[in-house]
Protein backbone atom coordinates (compact mmCIF):
# COMPACT_ATOMS: atom_id res chain seq x y z
CA UNK A 1 0.00 0.00 0.00
CA UNK A 2 1.61 3.38 -0.71
CA UNK A 3 2.29 5.49 2.42
CA UNK A 4 0.48 8.97 2.71
CA UNK A 5 2.28 12.12 2.14
CA UNK A 6 3.06 13.71 5.65
CA UNK A 7 1.97 17.45 5.48
CA UNK A 8 3.11 19.96 8.58
CA UNK A 9 0.35 22.32 8.90
CA UNK A 10 0.23 24.58 11.71
CA UNK A 11 -3.96 24.90 11.35
CA UNK A 12 -4.44 21.10 10.27
CA UNK A 13 -8.21 21.46 10.60
CA UNK A 14 -8.60 24.63 8.46
CA UNK A 15 -5.91 23.32 5.72
CA UNK A 16 -8.34 20.16 5.81
CA UNK A 17 -11.46 22.01 5.75
CA UNK A 18 -10.06 24.00 2.41
CA UNK A 19 -9.10 21.11 0.62
CA UNK A 20 -12.07 19.70 1.30
CA UNK A 21 -14.38 22.22 -0.13
CA UNK A 22 -13.08 20.93 -3.64
CA UNK A 23 -15.98 18.38 -3.12
CA UNK A 24 -18.57 21.37 -3.54
CA UNK A 25 -17.73 21.76 -6.67
CA UNK A 26 -19.97 19.39 -8.78
CA UNK A 27 -17.45 19.71 -11.89
CA UNK A 28 -14.66 18.55 -9.67
CA UNK A 29 -16.77 15.58 -8.34
CA UNK A 30 -17.08 14.41 -11.53
CA UNK A 31 -13.90 14.62 -12.84
CA UNK A 32 -12.76 12.65 -9.13
CA UNK A 33 -15.72 9.87 -10.14
CA UNK A 34 -14.59 9.64 -13.86
CA UNK A 35 -11.07 8.92 -12.78
CA UNK A 36 -11.72 6.42 -10.38
CA UNK A 37 -14.70 4.76 -12.25
CA UNK A 38 -13.49 5.06 -15.86
CA UNK A 39 -16.40 2.73 -17.44
CA UNK A 40 -19.49 4.35 -15.46
CA UNK A 41 -21.63 6.00 -17.37
CA UNK A 42 -21.95 9.19 -17.65
CA UNK A 43 -25.20 10.18 -16.80
CA UNK A 44 -24.31 8.25 -13.33
CA UNK A 45 -21.38 9.95 -12.92
CA UNK A 46 -23.04 13.40 -13.16
CA UNK A 47 -25.65 12.00 -10.85
CA UNK A 48 -23.20 10.74 -7.89
CA UNK A 49 -21.29 13.75 -8.65
CA UNK A 50 -24.83 16.15 -7.94
CA UNK A 51 -25.40 14.42 -4.93
CA UNK A 52 -21.97 13.90 -3.58
CA UNK A 53 -21.39 17.93 -3.66
CA UNK A 54 -24.50 19.18 -2.57
CA UNK A 55 -23.73 16.72 0.59
CA UNK A 56 -20.46 18.14 1.09
CA UNK A 57 -21.80 21.96 0.61
CA UNK A 58 -24.75 20.98 3.13
CA UNK A 59 -21.77 19.19 5.83
CA UNK A 60 -19.94 22.13 5.71
CA UNK A 61 -22.80 24.25 6.62
CA UNK A 62 -23.94 21.92 9.20
CA UNK A 63 -20.17 21.96 10.71
CA UNK A 64 -19.54 25.83 10.42
CA UNK A 65 -22.74 26.36 12.46
CA UNK A 66 -21.91 23.73 15.11
CA UNK A 67 -18.55 25.64 15.62
CA UNK A 68 -20.75 28.39 16.78
CA UNK A 69 -23.22 27.27 19.35
CA UNK A 70 -22.74 25.20 22.59
CA UNK A 71 -22.64 22.14 23.65
CA UNK A 72 -26.08 22.39 24.84
CA UNK A 73 -27.31 21.63 20.24
CA UNK A 74 -23.61 21.00 19.33
CA UNK A 75 -24.02 17.19 18.60
CA UNK A 76 -26.91 17.63 16.61
CA UNK A 77 -25.18 19.59 14.18
CA UNK A 78 -22.53 18.17 13.79
CA UNK A 79 -24.23 14.56 13.63
CA UNK A 80 -25.80 16.19 10.31
CA UNK A 81 -22.46 17.21 9.12
CA UNK A 82 -21.16 13.63 9.11
CA UNK A 83 -24.23 12.07 8.13
CA UNK A 84 -23.63 14.66 4.85
CA UNK A 85 -20.17 14.44 4.56
CA UNK A 86 -20.69 10.16 4.61
CA UNK A 87 -23.68 10.42 1.83
CA UNK A 88 -20.90 12.00 -0.09
CA UNK A 89 -17.79 9.50 0.43
CA UNK A 90 -20.08 7.17 -0.54
CA UNK A 91 -20.97 8.74 -3.68
CA UNK A 92 -17.38 9.20 -4.38
CA UNK A 93 -15.84 5.72 -3.88
CA UNK A 94 -18.93 3.46 -4.57
CA UNK A 95 -21.11 2.78 -7.08
CA UNK A 96 -23.30 -0.33 -5.30
CA UNK A 97 -26.41 0.65 -5.46
CA UNK A 98 -27.01 -1.40 -1.94
CA UNK A 99 -24.43 1.22 -0.43
CA UNK A 100 -26.21 4.00 -1.63
CA UNK A 101 -29.37 3.77 -1.03
CA UNK A 102 -28.49 3.35 2.61
CA UNK A 103 -29.08 6.69 3.75
CA UNK A 104 -33.05 6.92 3.68
CA UNK A 105 -32.39 5.99 7.32
CA UNK A 106 -29.34 6.05 10.33
CA UNK A 107 -29.33 2.44 10.55
CA UNK A 108 -29.32 2.24 14.54
CA UNK A 109 -31.46 2.24 17.28
CA UNK A 110 -30.90 4.47 20.53
CA UNK A 111 -31.00 3.09 23.80
CA UNK A 112 -30.66 6.00 26.13
CA UNK A 113 -30.38 6.18 29.62
CA UNK A 114 -29.68 9.29 32.35
CA UNK A 115 -26.16 8.36 32.30
CA UNK A 116 -24.26 7.79 28.93
CA UNK A 117 -22.04 4.80 31.10
CA UNK A 118 -25.59 2.78 31.04
CA UNK A 119 -26.48 3.84 27.25
CA UNK A 120 -26.19 1.58 23.92
CA UNK A 121 -27.21 1.66 20.59
CA UNK A 122 -28.06 -1.56 17.70
CA UNK A 123 -27.39 -1.23 14.22
CA UNK A 124 -29.59 -2.26 11.79
CA UNK A 125 -28.90 -4.43 9.16
CA UNK A 126 -29.40 -1.19 6.80
CA UNK A 127 -28.64 2.46 6.86
CA UNK A 128 -25.92 5.10 6.88
CA UNK A 129 -23.72 3.85 9.22
CA UNK A 130 -23.86 0.41 7.72
CA UNK A 131 -22.83 1.98 4.25
CA UNK A 132 -20.10 4.39 5.73
CA UNK A 133 -18.37 1.31 7.01
CA UNK A 134 -18.53 -0.78 3.86
CA UNK A 135 -16.72 1.92 2.30
CA UNK A 136 -14.34 2.71 4.99
CA UNK A 137 -13.44 -0.59 6.37
CA UNK A 138 -13.75 -4.32 5.30
CA UNK A 139 -14.07 -4.84 9.25
CA UNK A 140 -18.35 -4.47 9.72
CA UNK A 141 -19.88 -4.38 13.04
CA UNK A 142 -22.40 -7.13 13.87
CA UNK A 143 -26.07 -5.94 13.62
CA UNK A 144 -28.67 -6.51 16.07
CA UNK A 145 -25.97 -6.37 18.97
CA UNK A 146 -26.14 -4.36 21.35
CA UNK A 147 -23.14 -1.61 21.53
CA UNK A 148 -22.58 0.66 25.06
CA UNK A 149 -21.39 3.91 24.20
CA UNK A 150 -18.40 2.81 26.96
CA UNK A 151 -17.12 0.82 24.15
CA UNK A 152 -17.24 3.50 21.63
CA UNK A 153 -15.71 6.41 23.90
CA UNK A 154 -13.18 3.58 24.10
CA UNK A 155 -12.11 3.95 20.74
CA UNK A 156 -12.13 7.85 19.76
CA UNK A 157 -8.66 8.70 20.09
CA UNK A 158 -7.30 10.99 22.45
CA UNK A 159 -9.01 10.51 25.28
CA UNK A 160 -7.64 8.04 27.56
CA UNK A 161 -6.70 10.39 30.21
CA UNK A 162 -10.36 11.88 30.51
CA UNK A 163 -12.42 8.79 30.27
CA UNK A 164 -10.17 6.98 32.71
CA UNK A 165 -10.62 9.81 35.26
CA UNK A 166 -14.20 10.48 34.34
CA UNK A 167 -15.65 6.80 34.36
CA UNK A 168 -12.69 4.88 35.24
CA UNK A 169 -12.80 3.37 30.73
CA UNK A 170 -9.65 2.06 29.37
CA UNK A 171 -9.08 3.49 25.75
CA UNK A 172 -8.38 0.70 22.87
CA UNK A 173 -6.08 3.05 20.82
CA UNK A 174 -2.75 2.69 20.32
CA UNK A 175 -1.51 6.21 18.89
CA UNK A 176 1.93 6.27 16.09
CA UNK A 177 5.06 8.22 18.20
CA UNK A 178 8.40 8.19 17.82
CA UNK A 179 8.37 4.78 15.75
CA UNK A 180 6.03 3.14 18.43
CA UNK A 181 2.33 2.51 18.86
CA UNK A 182 1.43 3.71 22.69
CA UNK A 183 -1.32 3.09 24.65
CA UNK A 184 -1.84 3.85 27.84
CA UNK A 185 -4.03 1.27 30.32
CA UNK A 186 -4.60 2.83 34.11
CA UNK A 187 -3.93 0.53 36.86
CA UNK A 188 -7.06 -0.93 37.48
CA UNK A 189 -8.55 -4.44 38.58
CA UNK A 190 -10.81 -5.05 36.10
CA UNK A 191 -7.87 -4.98 33.36
CA UNK A 192 -5.47 -7.26 34.81
CA UNK A 193 -5.23 -9.63 31.70
CA UNK A 194 -5.35 -6.50 29.05
CA UNK A 195 -1.59 -6.53 29.04
CA UNK A 196 -2.14 -10.20 27.83
CA UNK A 197 -4.02 -8.98 25.08
CA UNK A 198 -1.44 -6.45 23.43
CA UNK A 199 1.68 -8.95 24.10
CA UNK A 200 -0.76 -11.23 20.93
CA UNK A 201 -0.04 -7.85 18.94
CA UNK A 202 3.75 -9.02 18.60
CA UNK A 203 4.53 -5.81 21.13
CA UNK A 204 6.54 -5.17 24.54
CA UNK A 205 4.97 -4.35 27.87
CA UNK A 206 6.60 -2.61 30.65
CA UNK A 207 5.11 -0.71 33.64
CA UNK A 208 6.39 2.60 34.60
CA UNK A 209 5.20 4.63 37.57
CA UNK A 210 4.08 8.55 37.29
CA UNK A 211 4.11 10.29 40.99
CA UNK A 212 2.58 7.23 42.36
CA UNK A 213 0.26 6.59 39.69
CA UNK A 214 0.50 3.12 38.38
CA UNK A 215 0.10 3.25 34.20
CA UNK A 216 0.81 0.47 32.03
CA UNK A 217 2.60 1.81 29.27
CA UNK A 218 2.89 -0.44 26.01
CA UNK A 219 4.84 -0.31 23.54
CA UNK A 220 4.01 -1.96 20.16
CA UNK A 221 7.20 -2.24 18.46
CA UNK A 222 7.60 -1.48 14.35
CA UNK A 223 10.63 -3.95 14.41
CA UNK A 224 11.07 -5.06 10.47
CA UNK A 225 7.70 -4.23 9.66
CA UNK A 226 8.05 -0.33 9.01
CA UNK A 227 5.08 0.16 6.85
CA UNK A 228 1.81 0.47 9.32
CA UNK A 229 -0.18 -0.90 6.66
CA UNK A 230 1.74 -4.46 7.93
CA UNK A 231 1.19 -3.76 11.71
CA UNK A 232 -1.36 -6.36 13.12
CA UNK A 233 -5.10 -4.92 13.76
CA UNK A 234 -4.73 -1.73 12.01
CA UNK A 235 -7.12 0.95 12.77
CA UNK A 236 -7.99 1.54 9.21
CA UNK A 237 -5.59 1.99 6.00
CA UNK A 238 -4.88 5.43 6.02
CA UNK A 239 -5.13 6.18 9.74
CA UNK A 240 -1.96 6.62 12.20
CA UNK A 241 -3.74 4.05 15.09
CA UNK A 242 -3.79 0.65 16.29
CA UNK A 243 -7.07 0.00 17.54
CA UNK A 244 -6.80 -3.30 20.06
CA UNK A 245 -10.09 -5.80 19.16
CA UNK A 246 -13.13 -5.17 21.57
CA UNK A 247 -16.18 -7.77 21.96
CA UNK A 248 -19.71 -6.99 20.63
CA UNK A 249 -22.25 -9.45 21.52
CA UNK A 250 -19.80 -12.88 20.70
CA UNK A 251 -17.76 -11.34 17.98
CA UNK A 252 -14.22 -9.89 18.75
CA UNK A 253 -14.14 -6.68 16.45
CA UNK A 254 -12.24 -3.90 15.61
CA UNK A 255 -14.17 -0.54 16.10
CA UNK A 256 -12.21 2.17 13.96
CA UNK A 257 -11.96 5.39 15.22
CA UNK A 258 -13.61 7.02 12.29
CA UNK A 259 -16.58 4.69 12.88
CA UNK A 260 -16.65 5.30 17.01
CA UNK A 261 -16.26 8.97 16.44
CA UNK A 262 -19.89 9.08 13.87
CA UNK A 263 -21.54 6.71 16.48
CA UNK A 264 -21.05 8.59 19.48
CA UNK A 265 -21.75 11.37 17.44
CA UNK A 266 -24.87 10.11 16.46
CA UNK A 267 -25.67 9.26 20.05
CA UNK A 268 -24.92 12.32 21.85
CA UNK A 269 -27.83 13.78 19.19
CA UNK A 270 -30.17 11.34 19.32
CA UNK A 271 -30.00 12.91 23.35
CA UNK A 272 -30.25 16.79 22.01
CA UNK A 273 -33.22 15.73 19.89
CA UNK A 274 -35.47 13.76 22.18
CA UNK A 275 -33.71 13.96 25.63
CA UNK A 276 -33.27 17.17 26.06
CA UNK A 277 -34.11 17.33 29.93
CA UNK A 278 -31.62 14.43 29.84
CA UNK A 279 -28.68 15.65 27.75
CA UNK A 280 -28.99 18.79 30.05
CA UNK A 281 -28.36 17.35 33.09
CA UNK A 282 -25.62 15.34 31.71
CA UNK A 283 -23.30 18.41 30.32
CA UNK A 284 -24.25 20.72 33.76
CA UNK A 285 -20.73 21.01 34.74
CA UNK A 286 -22.08 22.09 38.10
CA UNK A 287 -23.78 17.72 38.54
CA UNK A 288 -22.28 16.13 36.09
CA UNK A 289 -18.72 14.15 36.42
CA UNK A 290 -18.78 13.18 33.09
CA UNK A 291 -19.33 16.81 31.40
CA UNK A 292 -15.67 17.04 30.77
CA UNK A 293 -15.34 13.94 28.95
CA UNK A 294 -18.50 14.44 26.73
CA UNK A 295 -17.18 17.87 25.95
CA UNK A 296 -14.35 16.53 24.95
CA UNK A 297 -15.33 13.28 23.13
CA UNK A 298 -17.31 15.40 20.78
CA UNK A 299 -14.41 17.77 19.77
CA UNK A 300 -12.14 14.54 19.11
CA UNK A 301 -14.55 12.82 17.14
CA UNK A 302 -15.46 15.98 14.43
CA UNK A 303 -11.71 16.01 14.10
CA UNK A 304 -10.81 12.66 14.03
CA UNK A 305 -13.82 12.03 11.01
CA UNK A 306 -13.23 14.72 9.14
CA UNK A 307 -9.39 14.15 9.32
CA UNK A 308 -10.09 10.13 8.17
CA UNK A 309 -12.61 11.34 5.40
CA UNK A 310 -9.70 13.71 3.68
CA UNK A 311 -6.98 11.17 3.98
CA UNK A 312 -9.64 8.28 2.16
CA UNK A 313 -10.67 10.73 -0.05
CA UNK A 314 -7.18 12.62 -0.82
CA UNK A 315 -4.27 10.07 0.55
CA UNK A 316 -2.66 13.37 2.75
CA UNK A 317 -1.91 13.29 5.83
CA UNK A 318 -1.65 16.75 7.66
CA UNK A 319 -0.52 16.82 10.85
CA UNK A 320 0.26 19.40 13.36
CA UNK A 321 3.50 21.48 13.10
CA UNK A 322 4.93 21.19 17.00
CA UNK A 323 8.60 21.60 18.10
CA UNK A 324 10.11 20.58 21.13
CA UNK A 325 13.81 21.06 22.67
CA UNK A 326 15.31 18.21 20.77
CA UNK A 327 13.97 19.67 17.26
CA UNK A 328 15.26 23.43 18.82
CA UNK A 329 18.92 21.50 19.64
CA UNK A 330 18.79 19.54 16.17
CA UNK A 331 18.00 22.97 14.06
CA UNK A 332 21.04 24.94 16.26
CA UNK A 333 22.80 22.16 15.35
CA UNK A 334 22.44 21.73 11.76
CA UNK A 335 22.21 25.73 11.44
CA UNK A 336 24.99 26.56 13.92
CA UNK A 337 27.22 28.18 11.18
CA UNK A 338 24.37 30.58 9.25
CA UNK A 339 23.09 31.18 12.68
CA UNK A 340 26.68 32.39 14.10
CA UNK A 341 27.00 34.48 10.55
CA UNK A 342 23.67 36.33 11.40
CA UNK A 343 24.46 37.42 14.77
CA UNK A 344 27.71 38.66 13.59
CA UNK A 345 26.09 40.56 11.31
CA UNK A 346 23.58 41.91 13.42
CA UNK A 347 26.34 42.46 16.13
CA UNK A 348 28.13 44.40 13.05
CA UNK A 349 25.28 46.79 12.30
CA UNK A 350 24.67 47.65 15.86
CA UNK A 351 28.15 48.68 16.10
CA UNK A 352 28.14 50.88 12.78
CA UNK A 353 24.50 52.32 13.99
CA UNK A 354 26.16 53.92 17.55
CA UNK A 355 29.26 54.93 15.67
CA UNK A 356 27.05 56.97 13.39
Amino acid sequence: MKENPIIMSDNPMRDIQNELSLFEQTSYCESYIAIKFDNLDVDQIKLQAKIASSSFRQAKEYYDAGTKVSISTKPLLFSYALNNYSKGLCHLLSIDKDILSGFNAHGFKMNSTKSILDASLTLNNKGAVVSLQKVVTEVILPTQKSIPLTTILSNIPALDNVINKSASLVSNIAKYSNGDYIIHLFDKTSIPSFPNKILNLHGTVYKEVYTGEYIWKIILSLGSRRKISELPCISMQLSEYIVVPTMIGDSEVILQPMIASYLIMMAYSMYVRYHAEMWEDLIDPKISSLYRMIFQSIDNSIETFITDLHRLLLGKHIIKRTFDDSDVERYIENNITSITKKIEKELKNLTLQRNY
